[in-house]
């Protein structure tokens, strides 16, 4: 409309209409078969709704692609002969792209992959009738009772560090992947609930109609997602399952890859470290150090306070700060002089990562095979264990060369130390758990007898052997390397004189 005052300018595409420069929008229609899902029983004509969403949804003024805020498209069946259709106005600058999308039943079952597409062209376009999922084929669905079982135990506790049953839940996302085409559980059955006799195990069902002999894939979930690593989403891959016959019930227990979100500290946070080395030993070949040549005591570990495991144990580190210097000499945290215990009070200062740390102690004195005549205790894998924060634990003593996890040594068989025996067989927790790579194995003892340790994944599959001897009475320790695994669940367990024992241990990489 040319005019005084009017428009001054106008921005056209060759070969599509405007008014006044704006582009007239150009109809595309989506349609949906879905006879065959309503024969299946698995859609509702009338009460189901046949959703959509696509990579073209802000192009309609939506906050954005596939999820946005204004939640999918509702397709309509006006003549109720079972096809649904929906026409998108898609504005003309668009003429000539390509767009993917995907219809699903009531926002929650999706088509399998590929994405369907479509390629807007003035001066409309109607993409042909398909079948949901491009399924021709009525399957018959058998139901599944899915119970499922989860396991925290491992980092269920209260606060910073932990999944905390006062603010945190849990559900199960999924099913991906064929096979299950809806499930006759309400929604609310996807979140689990702790068992009241089992602090920790929290549980579920599930009850799906699926196609038997399928392996739908699922993950566990964790909220609120501020509250954890990666969304609240496991890290590990996919779990599946595989769907059985008609009203079979499948158990999944297993434990989740979550992993709760450590805050920064709040405050500044003294740690006292103390290390008896009174029955230090030689690494390498294994002889006691006398403690009256000692001179020195250095500390080093995986906080960034403790050096982040940089340097390489020698007399330099200690001037870049990647090796601390304890002392026996009654100041400085020390409550006693000379008593070979040596002391360090370390400030971990506000801001700091704080959570779960590594760290090990050396020591130097004449004739040491170490750099510089540093002697590092342990090999990898047998390190001391802390977990940094406020209200934790302020005070670790440790014994030179014996594990420890907060100041509480894991015991295991030295010569030349006395120990008392144990009553009964037992084997405990592993520690670290989950790990990555490695984590510590301990069991009990009460006589002489042949003893097997096995490791197994998730199929039975034996993987590993770490003990096959005669062993003494006594309570045993045993590190065990997770280098050449992939993440997931394993199963370690003990076999002696007719006693057999199994746990669970997670390898999160």
């Amino acid at each position: 409309f040319i005019k005084i005052g009017g428009v001054t300018e106008l921005n056209d595409i060759f070969g599509i209409p405007s008014e006044d420069g704006v582009l007239a929008d150009i109809p595309v229609t989506l349609q949906v078969d879905m006879t065959v899902k309503a024969a299946e029983d698995v859609f509702t004509p009338g009460v189901d709704q046949v959703t959509l969403r696509g990579s073209f949804m802000d192009e309609l003024g939506c906050s954005g692609d596939w999820f946005p805020d204004e939640g999918p498209y509702v397709l309509s069946d006006d003549d109720q002969d079972t096809i649904y259709t929906i026409t998108l106005n898609m504005p003309g600058a668009t003429d000539g792209l390509t767009y993917e999308y995907k219809f699903q039943i009531n926002d929650a079952i999706w088509e399998g992959d590929p994405n369907r597409s479509f390629t807007v062209q003035f001066p409309s376009v109607v993409e042909p009738v398909d079948y949901f999922d491009r399924d021709d084929v009525v399957t018959k669905y058998s139901v599944n009772f899915l119970n499922f079982r989860v396991d925290l135990t491992g980092f269920y506790g209260t606060g910073l560090g932990y999944f905390d049953p006062s603010t945190d839940s849990i559900k199960i996302e999924g099913f991906w992947g064929d096979g299950v085409a809806g499930e006759l559980s309400d929604a609310s059955a996807r979140w689990l609930i702790e068992d009241v006799w089992e602090p920790g195990i929290y549980k579920t069902q599930i009850i799906v109609k699926a196609e038997e002999g399928k392996n739908p894939e699922f993950k566990a979930h964790a909220f609120p997602e501020d509250h954890f690593e990666n969304w609240g989403w496991e890290t590990c891959d996919n779990h599946s399952f595989t769907i059985g016959a008609d009203s079979v019930a499948i158990n999944i227990d297993y434990v989740p890859s979550i992993v709760p979100k450590l805050e920064p500290l709040e405050s500044d946070l003294d740690i006292l470290f103390c290390v008896n080395v009174s029955n230090a030993k030689n690494r390498f070949d294994g002889s006691i150090v006398d403690p009256a040549t000692i001179t020195h005591v250095g500390l080093k570990g995986q906080n960034s306070v403790l050096g982040a495991w940089a340097g390489d144990w020698s007399l330099a580190d200690t001037t870049e700060g990647l090796l601390l210097m304890l002392n026996d000499s009654g100041k400085n945290g020390d409550k006693v002089a000379g008593d070979n215990i040596w002391s360090r009070t370390v400030t971990f200062p506000a801001g700091n990562e704080g959570g779960p740390s590594l760290y090990k102690y050396s020591v130097y004195y004449p004739g040491g095979e170490s750099y510089e005549d540093f002697d590092n205790e342990m090999l990898p894998g047998n390190d001391h264990y802390v977990f940094i924060k406020i209200g934790g634990v302020t005070e670790l003593n440790d014994i030179f060369g014996v594990p420890s996890v907060d100041g509480e040594p894991v015991v295991s068989i030295e010569e030349n130390t006395e120990i008392s025996i144990p009553k009964t067989m037992k084997l405990h927790q592993n520690y670290p758990n989950p790990f990555n790579p490695s984590t510590v194995i301990s069991y009990d003892l009460p006589k002489t007898q042949l003893v097997q340790i096995n490791i197994y994944n998730m199929l039975g599959q034996k993987i590993a052997n770490l003990v096959n001897d005669v062993q003494s009475p006594g309570i045993y320790k045993i590190n065990f390397d997770g280098s050449g695994l992939s993440s997931g669940i394993y199963f370690y367990q003990i076999q002696a004189d007719g006693f057999q024992q199994t746990r669970k241990m997670l390898l999160v990489k």
